[in-house]
């Protein structure tokens, strides 16, 4: 393993580290961060591109030197840091010590190849980077086919963001685009929108939603979906509400959802 040992928190490569936790110097670098031992082997296992590894200066376990060993065969410039330089980069209190820096994924709908039975999942206007997280992380453990995010301005490179979804980010295919693109090509590509929405006439379970491409589609929890989903919907499907609470976290109407249609099509085949 080639590296650099920094020990000083004002060296320049630590500022510059420091920095990308910027949005607005992130975007003009095309850069984000990655951080932590599963986050970071998330992000490998999906082929992005990374160009600097940090590390706290220590003996790395086995674990951490593989993770170096294949950041640094991809031509990522490695970095071991003393403890008082690593603190001065570290976002959140870690014990693995890792800090990755990867060159900024597309989040658009161009490279995406369409499947005839694949489970989609739409969230629009959803903000929080936590929510976000959490149903990528159900869209993961569904086996979605893509996630497209409308209406957002919720910045995806955000290290909140992946840390919310403990690096699924990098495991499901995710757009960020507007609604009208993203229903062009949900249109295009034959792809039936189920629409979650109090406002529903059929209970979710009782849907068909067993055959061929199926786009969930979710809203945020104030104002929910928009006239325009809901208009370009083919199903619009309720959760029960029996108690006094008038709505559920969005997040855990994702993973209803999602499940339900996963359900169907397995039973169904």
């Amino acid at each position: 393993m080639k590296s650099q040992k920094i020990t000083s928190p004002s060296n320049p490569k630590v500022k510059w580290l420091n920095q990308l936790y910027k949005a607005n110097v992130r975007k003009r670098e095309g850069l984000m961060l990655v951080e932590g031992e599963k986050e970071i082997s998330m992000a490998l296992d999906a082929e992005i591109s990374p160009t600097h590894l940090f590390f706290r200066l220590s003996e790395a376990t086995e674990p951490q030197e593989e993770i170096i060993a294949k950041a640094e065969s991809r031509g990522a410039q490695i970095f071991e840091l003393g403890e008082r330089a690593f603190e001065k980069v570290a976002y959140r209190d870690t014990q693995t010590g890792m800090v990755m820096v990867i060159e900024s994924p597309r989040f658009t709908l161009e490279t995406w190849s369409p499947r005839s039975d694949g489970i989609y999942l739409v969230i629009e206007g959803v903000e929080k980077p936590g929510n976000i997280g959490a149903m990528l992380r159900t869209a993961d453990a569904v086996g979605c086919s893509g996630v497209i995010l409308c209406e957002t301005k919720t910045d995806l490179t955000n290290p909140n963001v992946v840390r919310a979804s403990l690096g699924t980010l990098f495991s499901v295919q995710v757009a960020q685009v507007e609604s009208t693109t993203a229903l062009e090509w949900l249109k295009k590509n034959k792809i039936k929108v189920v629409a979650a929405t109090p406002a529903g006439d059929t209970i979710y379970t009782q849907a068909p939603l067993a055959k061929g491409a199926i786009a969930v589609a979710v809203g945020n929890e104030h104002q929910g979906l928009t006239p325009l989903w809901l208009k370009n919907a083919q199903v619009k499907v309720k959760i029960p509400m029996r108690g006094s609470a008038d709505s559920l976290n969005v997040a855990t109407s994702a993973a209803l959802m999602l499940y339900e249609v996963l359900r169907q099509k397995e039973f169904s085949t």
